[in-house]
């Protein structure tokens, strides 16, 4: 009611109370003011103070993505939706995806998201709900987008489509994905049951050993398959010719003495044939092997296995030969002194002739050389660095003494010594990288000898870097140009690095407590917030503490009015 009608009324009720008793004045004031009173309770009980609520249900939080994506996301309000809006970056930039009359408190929103359209990579989604009292929320996660298929390539047997299998066939798979990396590889004959492939250690190679003689003999599709995460497949298919029936070839060895011929046409003498024989911790080891009386070559295979852990094959090698040579030539990569290899060589030919070399059963083997130094301190390889760092290795030697050492940068000499007398030693030292220059890779290698004399030399690179990171606040909400806020405050965190990269961002609003900034905060509480904030990079460099102080009044101001003065 307003104040001239509050006159009005008041007038007009002195003019019928003129004549009447005191009684009846108490009476019609106190209706006024209960009349007042409820009028004023039912709007405040129509105002609920709070805030919405939303949650992204599908995907999952750190999952990969590919193609067509459904986001999902529930929210719910306690006094209207108003919007509800979508970003990928982090809150950078929003897209609307409803703007609501506030008729609606809650619901399910989809949104379709054709990831095709988009780069391979990180994305940071996030969902934020606005009800018509300009109180928000917001839900975020980190999705990795990877619509690239993963490689696939049959490696051997090579041009299987021209070849006759028949009993065991090794199947040999080659198989990558950069992005959300292979999940599996696998094959099938025609209409049969798929059978995953057994990957080696670092899973670039796939193998299977594929029994023929389940088969009749006739020509079948090998069907190739390989899955990442992301949901992608690649798939290749060949024709193949089975034929178990008799013919000449040979078969896996009997393990026994007798089986001389099968031995002669794949020799191989590790005297003269493993370079070198006993070979220096990390140095590689070439390894031969003569192939005679044989021209339908398809593929050779070195396989090995260290310190006696044989897991399916999954340590092998293709030798290669110069063209028209009968010698194969395959490297095993360096190991750690005092390591076991033990070796033996597979064939096959394009007419299904198949042959192994394992020594009788008892393999070929050898022992890396004795001088061991194995890096015990941070930093890690390749990492990056700052400031002033420690480098360790603590160096043996079985069974003769060790004698002295020299540590390398880049190739320059900055420390050597004598190492103590006996069978074990270690080394320390220290560098300033703040006098090295930013964003360049350092090369830091300890060469070390014993009695023998015998030698071995271990490296690690890191890369320098000495700028601290910067990181810049944003603020999003409405306001007015004393620098108060009139509504919530959506906060976003973003940082500069030019060389490691950020590691980590935290906040706090307290500088004691902190949390690590994983996308926007909402400031919802009237009146100051402080919210202190700083980043570290990869180096180990960590920002100044920033402080930003975030004023808000959201609450609309109330005038009151008083009468003074005699009621006639």
């Amino acid at each position: 009611m307003k104040y001239g009608n509050f006159q009005s009324f008041f007038s007009t009720l002195r003019s019928k109370t003129t004549s009447s008793s005191n009684k009846t004045l108490k009476i019609a004031s106190i209706t006024i003011f209960l009349i007042l009173f409820l009028g004023c309770f039912s709007y405040l009980s129509a105002y609920d103070i709070r805030s919405p609520q939303v949650t992204i249900t599908t995907p999952s939080n750190q999952g990969y993505v590919a193609g067509e994506t459904e986001i999902e996301a529930y929210v719910k309000t306690y006094q209207h939706i108003y919007n509800v809006s979508l970003s990928f970056d982090n809150g950078s930039t929003w897209e609307e995806l409803l703007q609501s009359n506030g008729d609606i408190d809650e619901g399910v929103f989809t949104y379709d998201w054709n990831t095709t359209h988009v780069p391979d990579g990180t994305y940071f989604v996030t969902i934020m709900v606005t009800d018509v009292y300009g109180k928000t929320d917001v839900s975020s996660l980190t999705l990795t987008v990877d619509n690239t298929d993963p490689s696939l390539f049959l490696l051997y047997p090579s041009d299987i489509s021209k070849k006759i299998l028949s009993e065991e066939t090794i199947l040999g798979v080659i198989s990558n994905d950069e992005g959300s990396g292979v999940s599996k590889v696998r094959y099938r004959i025609d209409e049969t049951i798929w059978v995953d492939m057994t990957p080696n250690k670092d899973k670039t190679l796939y193998r299977a050993e594929l029994n023929t003689t389940n088969y009749s003999d006739g020509v079948y599709t090998l069907y190739l398959e390989a899955n990442d995460f992301a949901g992608n497949q690649k798939s290749s298919s060949y024709n193949i010719t089975i034929l178990n029936s008799p013919q000449e070839k040979n078969t896996q060895p009997s393990n026994s003495e007798d089986d001389d011929l099968l031995l002669s046409s794949l020799s191989h003498d590790p005297a003269t044939q493993r370079i070198p024989s006993i070979p220096a911790p990390g140095e590689d080891i070439a390894i031969n092997a003569t192939i005679s009386n044989e021209s339908n070559i398809d593929s050779v295979v070195l396989f090995y296995s260290i310190d006696g852990d044989w897991t399916v094959h999954n340590d092998s090698v293709i030798m290669t030969s110069c063209s028209g040579d009968d010698v194969y030539t395959g490297v095993i990569p360096g190991q750690t002194a005092k390591t076991s290899i033990e070796y033996y060589f597979y064939y096959n030919t394009t007419l299904g002739k198949q042959a192994v070399n394992d020594n009788y059963g008892n393999y070929y083997s050898f022992m890396v050389d004795p001088v061991t130094i194995v890096y015990v301190a941070p930093p890690a390889n390749n990492s990056w660095v700052s400031g002033t760092q420690t480098f360790e290795w603590d160096i043996f030697s079985t069974p003769v003494d060790l004698d002295y050492y020299i540590v390398y940068r880049n190739g320059t000499i900055i420390y050597e010594g004598n190492l103590l007398d006996g069978q074990s030693d270690s080394v320390s030292i220290m560098d300033d990288t703040a006098l090295l220059l930013d964003g360049e890779c350092y090369n830091y290698t300890i060469w070390a000898n014993n009695t023998t004399p015998v030698s071995n030399s271990s490296s690690v690179f890191v890369h320098v870097d000495n700028q601290m990171p910067s990181t810049t606040i944003g603020l999003a909400g409405t306001s007015v140009q004393n620098g108060w806020f009139l509504s919530d405050v959506i906060v976003t965190l973003s940082v500069t690095n030019g060389g490691s990269g950020v590691n980590v961002t935290d906040y706090s609003f307290d500088g004691t407590t902190w949390i690590t900034y994983t996308g926007p905060i909402p400031i919802t509480t009237e009146g100051s917030t402080t919210i202190y904030y700083n980043s570290t990079d990869n180096a180990g460099n960590v920002e100044d503490t920033k402080i930003k102080t975030i004023n808000i009044d959201k609450t609309t101001p109330i005038t009151t009015i008083s009468l003074e003065g005699t009621l006639n």
